[in-house]
């Protein structure tokens, strides 16, 4: 695109129209805006690149040319250049290369100079009938009242004609504007109203093709939900969501839409009969409804959904906004797999129709990241999170709600890898914002609230975690009910706090009361009913009881096998919790036989490249240490590792943990020097990357400790020896026998590379990776380079 484009509309033929079209622009517009009608500048922003121009409209010739699918990007003014060190060549840069410019008006607008100073260079430019005002308060033509001058919203420069010079004439010109004022054309319609503009369409035409867009739809999902009956529940819960939707549409439809509102009617009626049937099976509440029937319903709606994709009977937005509804119910009874492959289906839907940038492809983005979170591939989840939290930051803003859920998320991911500095600062800042904006007792401010409290819970600030999940669990019960499924979240999550803080009498009788709830509200086979008992086990082994403990910890783990399979994540946790208890009452070979099990099945279900298949064979490695099996214990660790740095990254806290394994192996194979260059390493990034009081940093650091005073009195006994002749001849053979034990535990080298030789490499890629500068708060300004750099 060249750098200056003149495009006088005077002539109004269509050869300049043509040459004027909207794609000949770097943005679709340019809007301006005085510094305190920031908000209102930031709305138009979202809503104008969240529209999607009805499918009717796109590619139809117009006045400003062919229509395109989306109004992207929009130049907001000087928000993207507040780092520019030619602030007014940039703006002059950026008008040159918009289709249009938008100015915000109101009385804060007449007096800024640089909306004025916009609107003079825009019309200087030959474009003045592609200027559109947007009026958000003040009066039109108020200084032409005596008395009145302060409510004008009209800047100057918007009245008046530019001459040949570029500069105001006395030509007086009147700007017709979309009025958002409530005594005006309200803010939807003023917004439909600039976007007819933009377009070059009128403003009923818009309106027409928006709503039987909307119909068409409505249509589809009806007819094929009647069709399916109790098969198609998720066909039905989209019906419903859609159905405000459509209501809306309505009421904008003026009466020359007689005929597409009776057929919005007829629809609506089939819609209303689908939704007054299933609205009691809609995602969140599926939940705690009869896990089988649930399952059995979903099972027979995606046979309908997969005989109408074959019979290629479904829109594709369609389709993914269904499967995005099946993903988010399956995800909700536990079903993770289901829930992944429909999830993954809508993704690649929404970005082939939609693209990346549409809040709905980051909305499916968002949930196949908890589906992942629920398997523990904490890697595709964090790569996930980042991309939604970017996008809904710079579509919504960073204090829209949806915008601190994805920060929450992520909070949630960093705990779950012990990055507990992290995982705090993003809870309590999401906390803070929606305390200010949305009250203490919000549903939102209550899931950010006990966040906070289990980033303090994982970090063992137990009286910190205590209070917070205390308030939690009160405002819970007392906003949304006793029997709340959240409410039995809070109340569980107070109990675990309580048997940590050996409250044990306290915890014991909390937890019978919210186990009887949760049987009753979710079911006896549901994954959050199953989760209670493995809470009361952990309460029976607090009191000193492990023989009980371990009796309840084999009931549910038949009791998850049974419900939810021998390959899910909830039955690998109690698997997991026995064989601590094994291990914790020194029964290694027991402990060592549960872990294998418990890799064998994560293997066959997960792969071994999984992160959990991974950490559990650091728990294998700890078996084996613990058995005096340390060749096996090398060969766990530096298999595990070789995968850890090629999948995870060398400065992931799994493969940290995995480094530091291996150095401990070092040491009791007493190779200290090789453990010391390892350990050292290893804790100056565990350090940077998890904090200085984690729990982890504090084992290395006593480790490296122990060696360095094992070391130092060494070298003492060699200094007292030296001085005493007697001594030399048993030196030697301790020498001698250091070395055969050396090569009894050193791992042999195969034909790739052995333990000696993966530690060496490891160490460079982690001193070269040390020098990285810390990790900073996602920045939006940046967010087109990382989104495609971190785009799965």
């Amino acid at each position: 695109m060249a750098k200056k484009i003149i495009c006088s509309d005077e002539g109004r033929q269509h050869a300049v129209y043509a040459f004027c079209s909207m794609e000949n622009f770097k943005y679709r517009a340019f809007i301006s805006y005085a510094h305190k009608d920031e908000q209102w500048g930031k709305w138009l922003h979202r809503k104008l690149e969240a529209f999607r121009v009805p499918s009717k409209l796109v590619g139809r010739q117009a006045k400003h040319g062919e229509i395109p699918r989306r109004l992207f990007p929009i130049f907001r003014d000087r928000e993207e250049l507040a780092s520019s060190s030619r602030l007014g060549e940039a703006i002059m840069e950026a008008l040159e290369q918009s289709s249009h410019l938008i100015v915000v008006c109101s009385p804060h607008a007449v007096e800024s100079k640089w909306v004025n100073q916009e609107i003079k260079d825009f019309k200087a430019m030959g474009r003045e009938l592609r200027i559109l005002y947007f009026i958000v308060s003040g009066e039109p033509y108020a200084a032409d009242r005596p008395g009145s001058e302060g409510e004008e919203c009209f800047p100057h420069a918007a009245k008046f004609a530019v001459g040949e010079d570029g500069n105001l004439t006395d030509v007086r010109e009147e700007p017709i504007a979309a009025d958002a004022r409530e005594i005006g054309d309200g803010s939807k319609d003023a917004l439909l109203k600039v976007i007819a503009g933009m377009l070059g369409v009128g403003l009923d035409d818009l309106k027409r093709r928006a709503l039987q867009q909307k119909h068409r739809k409505l249509g589809l999902i009806a007819a094929a939900s009647t069709t399916a009956t109790l098969a198609t529940i998720a066909l039905a819960t989209y019906a419903f969501m859609q159905q405000n939707a459509a209501e809306i549409a309505r009421s904008q439809a003026e009466s020359s839409q007689a005929v597409a509102e009776m057929e919005l009617s007829k629809a609506e009626s089939v819609t209303k009969f689908v939704t007054d049937l299933f609205a009691s099976v809609e995602p969140k509440k599926a939940s705690i409804m009869d896990k089988g029937l649930v399952r059995m319903m979903l099972d027979q709606g995606t046979d309908r959904l997969e005989q109408l994709q074959a019979e290629a009977a479904t829109d594709p937005e369609v389709e993914a906004r269904l499967r995005l509804t099946l993903g988010r119910t399956y995800l909700s009874i536990g079903e993770y797999d289901d829930a992944e492959k429909h999830l993954s289906r809508a993704l690649i839907l929404l970005q082939e129709t939609l693209g990346d940038d549409d809040l709905q492809t980051v909305e499916v983005m968002n949930q196949l990241a908890h589906v992942y979170q629920a398997k523990g591939d904490h890697k595709k989840v964090e790569d996930l999170l980042k991309v939604v939290l970017l996008q809904r930051t710079r579509i919504l803003g960073q204090e829209h709600q949806e915008t601190l859920r994805a920060q929450m998320d992520l909070a949630t991911l960093y705990r779950s890898q012990g990055i507990y500095e992290r995982a705090e600062e993003l809870s309590s800042t999401a906390l803070e914002k929606l305390e200010q904006t949305r009250g203490e007792d919000d549903p939102a401010t209550i899931r950010a609230m006990t966040e906070l409290a289990s980033v303090f819970l994982a970090q063992g600030k137990l009286m910190q975690a205590k209070s917070r999940f205390g308030s939690a669990y009160e405002l819970s019960r007392i906003r949304l009910g006793e029997d709340d499924p959240d409410t039995l979240r809070a109340a569980a999550r107070l109990v675990r706090t309580q048997k940590e803080l050996l409250e044990l009498e306290e915890a014991h009788a909390l937890w019978l009361s919210t186990a009887e709830k949760m049987e009753r509200v979710f079911g006896e086979d549901h994954p959050e009913t199953l989760g209670g008992k493995d809470t009361l086990a952990e309460i029976v082994a607090a009191q000193g009881e492990s023989a009980k403990a371990l009796e309840l910890y084999l009931e549910i783990q038949l009791d998850k096998e049974k419900y939810l399979g021998e390959d899910h994540p909830a039955t690998f946790g109690t698997m997991e919790a026995i064989a601590q208890l094994h291990f914790e009452a020194e029964r290694f070979v027991e402990a060592e036989d549960t872990y294998n099990d418990i890799f064998e099945r994560m293997s066959s279900k997960l792969g071994n490249e999984h992160p959990e298949t991974l950490r559990i064979m650091n728990c294998l490695a700890d078996c084996y240490v613990a058995e005096d099996k340390l060749e096996e214990a090398f060969s766990r660790l530096e298999a595990a590792l070789e995968t850890e740095v090629r999948v995870l990254g060398p400065e992931d806290p799994l493969t940290l943990r995995t480094q530091v394994g291996l150095g401990k192996l070092h040491y009791l194979s007493d190779r200290k020097d090789t453990a010391m260059e390892i350990l050292t390493v290893t804790l100056e990034i565990q350090q940077r990357i998890l904090g200085l009081d984690h729990e982890a940093v504090a084992l290395t650091n006593e480790l490296r400790n122990s060696i360095l005073a094992e070391k130092a009195a060494a070298a003492a006994a060699a200094a007292a020896e030296d001085t005493d002749p007697d001594t030399v001849e048993t030196r030697d053979e301790t020498e001698k026998d250091s070395a055969t034990e050396k090569e009894k535990y050193s791992y042999p080298v195969d034909d790739k590379e052995g333990t000696e030789a993966t530690v060496n490499r490891v160490l460079n890629e982690l001193r070269e990776n040390d020098n990285a500068p810390d990790p900073t708060p996602l920045d939006p300004s940046k967010e087109d380079k990382e989104v495609e750099d971190l785009r799965p």
